[in-house]
């Protein structure tokens, strides 16, 4: 209970069609994990990657916990963090499949994308945009090989859709899940990605393959109008999956987009991955 109410929601699990799409729920489990490696793949974004007993099958206290699955590409683990001012780490309670979430002092998280999990390796990959501001950010730019950090997660997985075509939007943020989209689907699905970032070395991350389109934009829209500009051409069919990860005005741009398109819900999903103005969240 305790657990459900603190994470962030970022699916639209109940509209979702299951001719479409397939969730995997998983118990929650809290995880001790520690940095294997560090490595700016661009200038601004910082790969950091995990490993540890943990990320496997393990025991504690609250009985036997089961490895770390991660299936979709839009997944999100927690990442836990010490408190700014007083550096005290405050962590749930593991309970049975889910976490007890302690009020005073609160736990201190974020949201961030599984970019890869070998579980042959023992090795799971995260990618951070690195800013000037923001507890995570921070972590991110002086963590080192050896630290440890506790995550937890994911609580689903939403599956690749069964469509012929998936229509993405997303700011930097999202370019982890996007590279996860291009390296899950199925050779045949269609993929037509609007990235809003003006940063060369950021668009080198991904690349143009067979049936994969990409259209860097410079900013992301803001209004409704001009998302409506970008998907109108696209003449979307029931065959299409929308799929959008970016800042809180944006998100909220594009939903209302969908709406006056009357795109069904079970069709799309849209995430606010950010808030502008907001430090306290990555």
């Amino acid at each position: 209970m305790f657990f459900w109410m603190q994470w962030k929601g970022c699916y639209n699990i109940w509209k979702i069609n299951p001719d479409m799409t397939e969730i995997r729920r998983f118990p929650i489990t809290l995880r001790k994990l520690t940095v294997l490696a560090v490595e700016d793949i661009a200038p601004r974004l910082r790969k950091i990657s995990l490993g540890g007993p943990e990320l496997s099958a393990f025991t504690n206290e609250a009985g036997t916990q089961g490895e770390f699955i991660s299936l979709g590409p839009d997944d999100h683990v927690k990442i836990f963090f010490p408190d700014a001012v007083s550096n005290i780490l405050t962590l749930p309670t593991q309970e049975t499949g889910r976490l007890r979430w302690p009020r005073d002092p609160s736990a201190i998280s974020r949201e961030y994308t599984p970019r890869l999990y070998d579980p042959e390796s023992g090795k799971l990959d995260l990618e951070f945009v690195l800013h000037d501001h923001g507890i995570a950010g921070q972590w991110a730019a002086e963590t080192k090989v050896g630290d440890q950090i506790h995550i937890a997660g994911p609580k689903a997985s939403m599956l690749m859709p069964a469509a012929a075509r998936a229509i993405l939007f997303g700011d930097e943020t999202a370019i982890p899940a996007i590279a996860n989209w291009l390296a899950m689907r199925p050779a045949s699905m269609h993929i037509k990605a609007f990235i809003f970032s003006d940063d060369p070395d950021m668009q080198q991350l991904l690349r143009q393959a067979e049936n994969v389109e990409l259209n860097w934009l410079e900013q992301a829209p803001d209004t409704a109008e001009a998302f409506i500009d970008l998907i109108k051409p696209l003449a979307l069919s029931a065959d299409d999956f929308l799929w959008g990860a970016c800042e809180r005005s944006s998100a909220d741009a594009l939903r209302s987009a969908v709406k006056s398109l009357n795109l069904p819900s079970e069709r799309c999903d849209i995430s606010n991955y950010w808030t502008r103005g907001q430090i306290s969240e990555e």
